[in-house]
């Protein structure tokens, strides 16, 4: 099996290296200059109705191929990564009357980021042909993989399409060996992204005698999909490592003889779709109070929804569902042959990992993971979101922020030469897909990974169900869980957009020559900014304990975490914390 594998690379051809002792380490490879296509169409159409009445329409199609080669292996294999996108408005205003305007507007974009073989129409045989079944080689994997269609850029992009896994070979001092990887190192092939955005936006403009009045509504809906997990496909890493017993030094030598230092697998294709919504509604006023002042003010109420996660790849940690027997062991660093103190040196070759029920001696590699059988990695996880809430809805948001603005521009001589103008308002930030943790986790996909072996070891586990050492994960709590801070219980603070007090008053003076002198205070004062943070820490000073040392460096902190054992950080939400001011005098 080793030596079909690396009989997929392309043959040596017969370059040498001049240097003393590295004639065979290379070979030419040369690459092509990349290939960048940009296609942007736009169209606009007015018309007018009636009289009164007026409607426009624009539409853009842009799309942006960059083409590189040498991306499966060199000489083989290129990738497109594509950006199209395409936007459609429409803007219809209608003159109710001769005091009375209304504007309103719709809109849809479509965006997309991804990677793809060629340009135009997809042609299957670019994929299959990188299907085991048709190359003839099937290295073992650790279960088989999921449904499939045809190769396709479709909505829902979890197809586990049967490539080959990723083969790397470097390691040690054998840093520049070649690599076999269909994915291009980009993904499965073909797979790209898709942001949807919805608008709609009504306003009415009414001027009654000195007042200028307007009100309006404005709603968004957002869509964001991510397709990936590469790894689905696995990947056998047959570079050298000085932790791995079998290793020979060479990872082409390794291959052959079907050892590798790791084979990782996803258990699962995770394309996660995260939506939101946001909707507005404002009144304002402008009014010319007389010649010398004109006083604007207004109000502005924000609808700002949670993100939420619609396919069923979420997961999160509800602390009420952790259960300590079920906290996993990890394997703890050893210095053979009988162990010293963390404070103390410990050379490479003595540098191992420690089962500290059993007192088996392992590879490095394993310290930090967990022991297989002691317990499990999503001890606490759950998914599809809070009972009673939409499917992925994690935490709540006010119904209603409100934000009032208001200013006014004051004529102080009335010769037009003296102004003071000042405004002041509440502003909310638009909340982002980032401020979502609870895409994929443990529940949905994780990976498996086999450490020091052979290739016909990855078959005999697969039979045996064999349980295998893994890492603690990262728990996300949901808002409004309690935090579990070294035993004692806290209360989470209520999420909140992020807020903006925002004030100016600028004292301006004609002082001739054509010249307006400006005297300016501006400020700025940030509220309720989000921010991720960790409970599940560990001790102040722990690593002032010698104990907790290994040749004299810091041990993962994943073996001092006191409140879940076992796990790694559980990450949550807060807006409670981080604030901004902002004052400034300016002069123009």
């Amino acid at each position: 099996m080793g030596q079909a594998m690396l009989n997929l690379l392309p043959l040596p051809n017969g370059v040498l290296n001049q240097q003393v002792g590295q004639e065979w380490t290379s070979n030419d490879a040369q690459d092509v200059t990349p290939i960048h296509k940009r296609t942007n169409f736009v169209m606009r159409v007015d018309t007018v109705l009636s009289q009164k009445m007026r409607f426009s329409v624009r539409s853009l199609f842009d799309r942006d191929d960059s083409t590189t080669p040498n991306r499966v292996a060199p000489g083989i294999g290129t990738v497109n990564n594509m950006f199209p996108g395409d936007l459609v408005t429409g803007a219809f205003t209608q003159v109710v009357s001769n005091t009375m305007v209304n504007e309103v507007t719709a809109g849809f974009s479509h965006n997309h980021w991804g990677f793809r073989v060629g340009t135009g129409k997809i042609n299957a045989s670019d994929y299959t042909d990188m299907y085991r079944q048709n190359i003839g080689l099937d290295p073992p994997r650790l279960e088989p993989f999921g449904p499939f269609g045809d190769p396709h850029l479709g909505r829902i992009q979890t197809d586990e399409y049967p490539y080959l896994p990723d083969m790397l070979y470097s390691g040690g001092d054998r840093s520049g060996l070649g690599s076999y990887r269909p994915s291009g190192a980009n993904g499965p092939l073909p797979r790209r992204n898709e942001n949807f955005r919805y608008t709609f936006q009504d306003d009415f403009s009414w001027t009654k005698g000195h007042h200028n009045l307007k009100f309006g509504f404005f709603t968004e809906r957002d869509a964001k999909t991510e397709p990936g997990s590469n790894n689905y496909t696995g990947t056998y890493n047959f570079g050298h490592s000085a932790d791995n017993p079998l290793s020979t030094g060479n990872g082409y030598a390794n291959a052959l003889l079907g050892n590798f230092t790791s084979y990782s697998e996803l258990t699962n294709r995770v394309d996660q779709e995260n939506r939101h919504w946001q909707s507005d509604a404002y009144a304002q006023d402008s009014w010319r109070v007389n010649a010398r002042m004109t006083l604007d003010y207004g109000v502005r109420v924000t609808h700002a929804g949670a993100v939420y996660e619609t396919r069923n790849m979420n997961s999160a940690f509800d602390p009420k569902l952790w259960d300590p027997k079920q906290a996993p062991i990890l394997y703890l660093p050893f210095c053979k042959p009988s162990g010293v103190p963390g404070n103390q040196a410990c050379s490479t070759a003595n540098r191992a990992a420690i089962n500290p029920i059993t007192g088996q001696i392992l590879s490095q590699a394993y310290a930090g993971n967990t022991i297989p059988g002691t317990g499990s990695i999503t001890n606490g996880m759950f998914t599809g979101g809070l009972p009673g809430e939409k499917a992925g809805w994690y935490y709540d948001m006010p119904a209603a922020s409100v934000g009032p603005r208001a200013g006014f521009a004051w004529d102080l001589s009335g010769n037009g030469k003296t102004a003071v103008r000042a405004s002041g308002g509440i502003f909310y930030n638009f909340i982002n897909r980032s401020q979502y943790l609870y895409n994929g986790g443990a529940l949905i996909a994780r990976t498996r990974t086999i450490l020091n072996a052979t290739i016909d070891d990855v078959t005999a586990f697969a039979k045996a169900g064999t349980q295998f050492a893994e890492s603690p994960q990262t728990a996300n709590l949901p808002g409004g869980f309690p935090l579990i801070v070294h035993g004692n219980q806290m209360p989470q603070g209520k999420l909140q957009p992020e807020k903006n007090y925002q004030a100016n008053v600028a004292f301006q003076r004609d002082i001739g020559f054509h010249t307006v002198a400006e005297v300016a205070w501006v400020g700025n004062f940030g509220r309720h900014f989000w921010q991720t943070k960790t409970a599940n820490n560990i001790p102040i000073n722990a690593y002032a304990n010698p104990a907790n040392l290994f040749r004299n460096e810091p041990i993962s902190a994943n073996f001092l975490r006191r409140d879940y054992p076992g796990l790694g950080p559980v990450r949550y939400l807060t807006t409670d914390t981080d604030i901004l001011n902002y004052n400034a005098l300016q002069v123009s």
